[in-house]
């Protein structure tokens, strides 16, 4: 039995299948928000999402509140030392994003941004390190709804696909407005990455 044990243990340390690395340290949530000692984040929530492998490991955090509704995205490294960070509305999903060339690995978030009397709006962001320091790559509203007049409503919904390559993000939408039956196809938009600025902007 010791011996099945010894040979366990020694496959652990050498397989990578077997072997688990050690979690990543954090901060509190609290002290990576702009807000200073004593500021109150109502319905504060928090997300973590690692990527990478090893030391190397990058942590983002996504925190969101009420009060307005808000949120930032931090990126730390695996000793939980900030990176950066940006404004990211309040959170509504954070997964791994597309690879993009120069740059690798990328976070997409969805997060409402607007809100008011039957208005909500939301965004998606591709957001990275670059340069050691979190940018927001990409950005482009996902839906946008208004309510607020009877008979004067509509919402909007966009989609988007990222070409094989990398360099090229597609969008496309349609409009449901009020007292009009089906939804409406909206002009489809693109964006091309420039390398200069590590972001995608106008094609062309």
């Amino acid at each position: 039995m010791k011996t099945v044990v010894a040979l366990l243990g020694l496959l652990a340390a050498t397989s990578p299948a077997l072997a688990q690395e050690k979690p990543c340290s954090a901060p509190p949530v609290r002290s990576l928000l702009p807000g200073g000692p004593g500021y109150v984040y109502p319905e504060l929530k928090a997300q973590t999402l690692v990527q990478g492998q090893g030391a190397a490991r990058v942590q983002w955090v996504a925190a969101s509140w009420f009060g307005p509704m808000n949120g930032r995205l931090t990126a730390l490294d695996c000793k939980g030392a900030a990176l950066g960070s940006v404004e990211s509305g309040y959170l509504r999903s954070m997964k791994a994003g597309p690879a993009v060339p120069g740059v690798g690995a990328t976070v997409l978030v969805e997060a409402t941004t607007g809100t008011g009397t039957g208005y909500r709006e939301d965004m998606v962001r591709l957001v990275a390190l670059v340069d050691g320091a979190a940018k927001v790559l990409w950005e482009q509203v996902s839906l946008k709804k208004d309510s607020a007049q009877r008979g004067y409503g509509y919402e909007e919904r966009f989609s988007w696909r990222l070409a094989p390559d990398g360099a090229r993000i597609e969008v496309t939408g349609t409009r449901q407005q009020d007292g009009k039956p089906g939804r409406a196809a909206l002009p489809a938009t693109s964006q091309c990455w420039k390398p200069a600025e590590k972001a995608f902007g106008g094609c062309g």
